[in-house]
């Protein structure tokens, strides 16, 4: 462990700094330092502090003012990196000269469609995180969650290729796959 990070501190640079963008261990040694400051293992420590700020909260405000608190802020931050994703897609088209191939009239409903998916996500995670105690019991929960939300991807290039199909048409209608194939559906122009 101490030889561990004595190590790294010792091995040279790959790249020279600015020339080559890697993944590095750098996560890790955080993670490592973290460990020999807190005398104990990262996920302990993660887990104790998490639930210090966990029951200053619990004790300052009701379930539902929290979960609204959380629902919310996953809104706003989701909207805007959309926001600014968006705003880069938008000056990046004006400066290419395809401005006037963006579907402007189309703008509005995904947005809608985004902020209806994360309302809907949020909400779905944050109800499995109300029904455990541990993140171990959590990872138990999530799989028939993925299964079902990860639906939608999986016909995605069939709505695609039959944008008013039947399958595009009745799958549209299963709320987790919603706001996916309906922007999906849109963007082709045949609906």
């Amino acid at each position: 462990p101490k030889q561990q990070v004595e190590a790294l501190a010792k091995a040279p640079l790959l790249w020279q700094p600015g020339t080559t963008w890697e993944y590095s261990l750098s996560t890790d040694l955080l993670g490592r330092v973290l460990e020999e400051i807190g005398q104990q293992p990262l996920g302990t420590l993660l887990e104790e502090k998490l639930l210090r700020i966990s029951e200053v909260l619990l004790g300052s405000a009701s379930a539902t003012q929290l979960m609204t608190g959380k629902l919310a802020g996953n809104a706003a931050g989701a909207m805007t990196i959309f926001g600014l994703y968006g705003a880069g897609a938008i000056c990046v088209a004006w400066l290419q000269g395809f401005a006037e191939s963006v579907p402007w009239a189309l703008l509005p409903w995904l947005l809608f469609l985004q902020l209806l998916a994360v309302l809907l996500f949020s909400s779905v995670f944050m109800s499995v995180a109300a029904c455990v105690n541990q993140m171990r019991e959590a990872q138990c929960l999530l799989m028939p969650v993925w299964l079902v939300l990860m639906l939608p991807l999986l016909i995605c290039m069939h709505v695609i290729r039959e944008p008013n199909g039947h399958l595009a048409t009745a799958a549209s209608f299963f709320p987790p796959a919603t706001p996916l194939l309906m922007a999906v559906r849109m963007s082709t122009g045949v609906m």
